[in-house]
């Protein structure tokens, strides 16, 4: 038995298992960036249908009005 092709097997298999796990790995990095960006894109559209739906701008609006008034009363 030659221990030189032994050794030479041992390496080869150590470097597939490196390159697989190092294929692993981007592939769980990537697809946690995907899910990390899905996740920040729903609470962007959360915040965008609260700040924008017809309530929000009511609530603003009568804010709006009774800041005016105060000012006028105020002079």
């Amino acid at each position: 038995m030659n221990m030189g092709s032994l050794e030479r097997q041992l390496m080869d298999s150590f470097k597939d298992m490196d390159t697989k796990e190092k294929e692993k790995e981007q592939k769980d990095a990537a697809q946690m960036i995907t899910k990390e960006e899905a996740e920040h894109a729903q609470k962007i559209n959360q915040r965008w249908s609260v700040k924008f739906n017809p309530k929000f701008k009511k609530k603003r609006k009568e804010r709006s009005k009774i800041a005016k008034a105060s000012r006028r009363k105020n002079r």
